[in-house]
This record gives structure tokens, sequence and C-alpha cells, in this order.
């Protein structure tokens, strides 16, 4: 690519947040993991080198700060999954050029009492790190908010090394007790599962959907250690792609049938479940080879039927 990695870095942020792929003030890269995988599915992905199942994968990397170029394919695979096979790739690229080159420069102060003043200020801005607990606490007074002022204009890139955050992050996740945190959310994990078993045509029930459910980011595979009970409830709930493509082919007869409606032909099963050639998985093949035809034999024979939860029941007459 002829742009610059700051102008694609600027390009995919601004692109987040124009189909509001956020959570809070970050970008939600649980949710468009999910709309990629949608698209392509895992098996594709895979065959082209564009793997997703490892933790720190390309596709983090593409909606953080850009340290390498990124292929061609890379851009595609992103573009058309979250902009559609309508995009366009000139107007896309467009919008890159007018990004700037190089990230703009912050202000930087000097102060001739720089020497003679920093080891005042960052002993006092330490002891305010031990005694508060956020930000706006510390600026709410007039020693914090001179001494936080004095730091950020002459000793920046010390005072982001002692952020509040970064020092007390740490120490909050030894207070979280993770074992209250697993048994609370195993529970709406355990409800979700119960009130969604029947609903076939929602997105597929990954980690990162049930994870959006519940509103718990620590659902991520570094923190599942911790919680037990949500990953054993994972591996057992969480679907496969396999699992996810039978669903959508049995939503589809299911909805046809208690429409009294004739189960569609093979190739507009395939169509209206988004299953092409490349995405397609072997259970579902199997599915369309023996058990369509078998079900559409049977509710030809037998007259209408209509599907009531996993059950065959003849519609009364």
């Amino acid at each position: 690519s002829c742009h610059s990695v700051n102008q694609w870095s600027l390009y995919y942020q601004n692109l987040a947040r124009s189909l509001n792929l956020m959570l809070g003030g970050h970008i939600d890269q649980s949710l468009i993991q999910f709309m990629v995988r949608s698209t392509w599915g895992d098996n594709w992905l895979i065959k082209n080198g564009l793997n997703l199942e490892i933790e720190n994968n390309w596709l983090l990397a593409m909606f953080r700060k850009h340290r390498r170029a990124f292929s061609y394919l890379h851009h595609l695979a992103v573009m058309i999954a979250l902009l559609g096979q309508s995009m366009s790739i000139e107007d896309e690229c467009l919008k890159v050029d007018k990004l700037p080159d190089t990230p703009s420069s912050k202000n930087r102060y000097f102060t001739s009492e720089y020497e003679a003043r920093k080891t005042e200020y960052r002993s006092i801005w330490l002891k305010f790190l031990k005694t508060f607990n956020s930000l706006k606490d510390i600026r709410s007074t007039r020693e914090g908010a001179r001494v936080y002022s004095w730091l950020y204009r002459f000793d920046r890139d010390w005072h982001i090394q002692h952020s509040l955050d970064h020092v007390k992050k740490r120490r909050i996740d030894r207070r979280v007790d993770w074992e209250m945190r697993d048994r609370e959310l195993v529970k709406k994990l355990i409800f979700i599962e119960k009130k969604t078993y029947l609903a076939l045509f929602l997105p597929r029930k990954s980690r990162p959907w049930f994870a959006k459910q519940v509103n718990a980011t620590n659902l991520i595979p570094d923190k599942l250690r911790k919680l037990p009970l949500c990953n054993c409830f994972l591996n057992r709930y969480q679907e496969s792609v396999d699992e996810y493509q039978l669903r959508r082919l049995l939503a589809i007869v299911v909805d046809k049938l208690n429409h009294g409606q004739a189960i569609p032909q093979i190739y507009e099963l395939e169509r209206s479940a988004g299953l092409s050639k490349e995405r397609i998985r072997e259970p579902a093949k199997e599915i369309l080879r023996v058990d369509i035809p078998r079900i559409t034999r049977q509710a030809r024979i037998t007259g209408e039927y209509k599907v009531n939860s996993n059950r065959w029941h003849r519609a009364s007459s």
C-alpha cells in the first residue's frame, strides 16, 4: 500500500466510530471479529493466512496504532465484512488519502526550572497516587490540579509512565473477588442460554456473543482461567461454526413449515443461509444432501406440518 501506517491507523479508527462499533469509549474488537468471522468463515480465513484464533491476531492490530503495513487481502477482508459487498475500494482509499501521513505533534513546553523542580513535583504526584482513587479526585484539589498541570506540560513522558491507571492496575485486580464474579456471571450466562435456546435466527452464539449479552469484557481467554464456571459453560454452550451453519439451515426450514410453505430448493437454502461453496462445512453439506430431501418428502406425503420447539407436529386439520 502507498499509504502510511498513520493514515491506515486513523482510517480504521474513524471507520469503527462511523459504524458505531464502539464499547464505551473504546473500539468493540469482539463485535468486529464476529462480523469478519460471520462474513468469511473460519475455514476461509485460516486457508488464506488470516487466522483469528490466536490471542493477539492481525484483526486486533488493524484497529490499533499500526506498526506495519497490512496486505491488500487484510484490508479487503475487513472492509467487505464491515461495509458490505457493494462498498467501493476506490472511495475508501480516497478517504485514506485525505488523512495526515504522520501523527500530529503534541505541544511540548520548556521551563528553566525543570531540573530544579522535577523531583519535588514527582514526589508530590507519587503521594497523590497512594492517596486518591481517581484522576478526578486528584484534580479536584488545588494542589492536585497544579501538580498535574506542571507534570503534563514539562514532564509528560514520566507522567504517562506514572499515571493512576498504570500504577493502580495490579492493586485493583487483586481486590476482585473472582470466585463471586464467576458465580454471578455463570448465572447470567445460563439465563441467556435458556432465554435464547429456541431463537433460531440469532447470530452465532460464540464466546464474544455471550460476553456481549452479559456485558462482561473479562470473558477473554486470559481471564477465563480465573472464571472456571464460565469457562465450563462456554466450552459446553458456545456455538462452533458447524453448529451455527446447521442452525441457520434449521431456522429457514422451520420458518417455511410453520407458515405452510414449501421447503426451498437446496441452492435457495444455501443462499438464504449465506452458505457459499467456500464457507459451507461438512455437517451442513450432509444435512442438505440427506436430511432436507427426506424432510421435504415427508412433508409432501403427510401434508402440512407445524414445528413446535424441537419436535415435528402435524398441523390440525
